[in-house]
């Protein structure tokens, strides 16, 4: 049951309403952007290879990311960066006609959309350990 007190700044509300909408936007991402290459004329060939070349490039974006993450004075920044760039990414790729444009778009993507998950459970570990809260309950 989330309890939202607006008197309370710690309450945890905002991260179930923020763990909602994340996991939301990750189930439509994953379910219907495959669908989405596929209608815009990619072979279902070239999809798995796309998917391939991100999964090896997130090897070694992931800890470049994570570093700069780790680095950075507030994590929120890194956080909304990320989604910003991932937001107007995804963007131009509805607009792509070109496939090889597609292509490319789909691969930054993936390389913006990625540690965003990294970003948002760090986050929620800190301010749960400062509040005294076990993570579990709320991620």
């Amino acid at each position: 049951m989330i309890r939202y007190d607006k008197n309370d700044p710690k309450s945890p509300a905002i991260f179930y309403i923020y763990y909602f909408v994340v996991y939301f936007g990750i189930a439509i991402q994953g379910s219907f952007l495959t669908l989405y290459l596929t209608e815009s004329g990619l072979p279902v060939k070239t999809i798995g290879l796309l998917n391939g070349i991100i999964q090896i490039l997130s090897l070694f974006v992931l800890p470049v990311l994570g570093r700069i993450a780790d680095r950075a004075p507030t994590k929120n920044k890194v956080l909304c960066t990320e989604l910003a760039v991932s937001i107007t990414i995804l963007f131009m790729l509805s607009k792509a006609k070109n496939l090889i444009m597609i292509c490319v778009f789909r691969i930054l993507y993936a390389m913006f959309f990625t540690p965003i998950s990294s970003v948002y459970e760090t986050i929620t570990m800190e301010y749960c350990r400062k509040n005294g809260w076990e993570f579990a309950r709320y991620a």
